[in-house]
């Protein structure tokens, strides 16, 4: 596990739990939340962090930050041409 990855045990208490979370999350039913990973996808995180804004709802800072992924970043170090 990353250090800025988002864990579901932690949406869940955030969201009150699965029924909470559910509703919040607008999923047909709890069990959609029961396959999820503990440790949430990209997606999963950012559909969490969603619902939170659209429920006038603060985050903790550890549910905050965003796993950066970028892909094909350029690195730092430039290649002479």
């Amino acid at each position: 596990m990353r250090q800025k990855d988002m864990l579901k045990s932690d949406a869940l208490k955030f969201f009150g739990g699965t029924v909470g979370m559910q509703k919040a999350l607008e999923l047909g039913t709890h069990s959609a939340i029961s396959a999820w990973p503990e440790v949430l996808t990209t997606a999963q995180a950012d559909r969490v962090r969603g619902a939170a804004v659209r429920l006038s709802k603060k985050l903790p800072p550890h549910m905050r930050e965003a796993r950066l992924q970028r892909v094909g970043a350029k690195s730092k170090q430039q290649v002479p041409a």
